[in-house]
């Protein structure tokens, strides 16, 4: 039986995007509150974890959020972000291969002030 701790795998993403300089804010849902700062991510599953018997299937998303400036997207800080994203992206760490190929979904704004950029990846969990 394989053992596929989710939390774990949001954590190791959580560290890479704070590490690599993306945002020194990262949470695990998005936070209520209307002022994060200038910028903040979001790490979290958007699928189940499917047990394929030698390994693990799953998504993950980082939602990269910029504050709108004079109320409009602020593209110029979103496109860094994404850019840096990619960046220190490694395709395996630990027990996870990381595609390369991530799906980027439209920017869409919130109603604190914000605009995300979705960023999925699909995950392989080795087997332990």
């Amino acid at each position: 039986m394989n053992v596929f701790d989710t939390t774990a795998l949001e954590d190791t993403i959580k560290q890479i995007v704070k590490n690599g300089g993306v945002t020194a804010t990262v949470f695990s849902n998005r936070p209520k509150a209307k002022d994060q700062g200038a910028d903040f991510a979001v790490v979290n599953l958007t699928s189940r974890t499917d047990d394929l018997a030698c390994y693990g299937d799953t998504e993950i998303a980082v939602d990269l959020f910029a504050k709108d400036v004079n109320n409009c997207k602020n593209s110029k800080k979103l496109s860094k972000m994404y850019q840096r994203l990619m960046e220190v992206m490694p395709a395996e760490v630990g027990r996870y291969m990381i595609s390369t190929t991530p799906m980027v979904l439209p920017d869409v704004s919130d109603d604190y002030g914000y605009t995300a950029r979705i960023v999925n990846f699909n995950v392989i969990i080795k087997h332990e």
